[in-house]
């Protein structure tokens, strides 16, 4: 079961819902991702609010952020639900859908860093599937979920 979203109520909560992300909260995503990988304001590119829906408004979030690695990730997650602060998840940003299109009061997490993807190959057989492929490789398999291991660029 999924929590539904609270109304901010700490100080720490409200100002991450303020149209611009506190100092104190950009200073904690900072830790967690590393210097200039946490983007406000005039730094976060055009590229960043929208994808290729044609319908879809672009929206400009409080922050967009960088991580490197799939524990940064994790990090990211925890800090925003401990904050209560929306995510967008964002890859490429080539879909059509808009679903990568952020929140104006929540952080986009951008996956731009985390370009080497390897399909664990204990789990679920050689690497180089195509992406079509991988719902064919869970059906085969009877596999409840894809294990990916991400490798930051160099």
């Amino acid at each position: 079961m999924s929590p539904s979203y609270a109304k901010p109520t700490t100080p720490a909560e409200m100002a991450a819902h303020s149209s611009q992300l506190s100092d104190e909260a950009y200073r904690a995503l900072e830790d967690i991702v590393g210097a200039g990988h946490v983007l406000t304001g005039d730094d976060i590119s055009d590229d960043y609010t929208h994808d290729e829906a044609l319908t879809a408004a672009p929206q400009v979030p409080l922050a967009v952020v960088r991580p490197a690695d799939t524990g940064q990730v994790a990090a990211v997650v925890a800090w925003a639900w401990e904050n209560r602060v929306p995510l967008t998840a964002r890859g490429s940003g080539t879909g059509l859908s808009g679903a990568c299109i952020p929140r104006p009061d929540g952080i986009l997490v951008s996956f731009d860093r985390m370009a080497e993807i390897r399909i664990s190959e204990k789990a679920h057989g050689p690497a180089g599937a195509r992406r079509y492929e991988y719902p064919k490789t869970y059906m085969l398999r009877g596999l409840e979920r894809l294990h990916l291991e991400f490798k930051p660029i160099s």
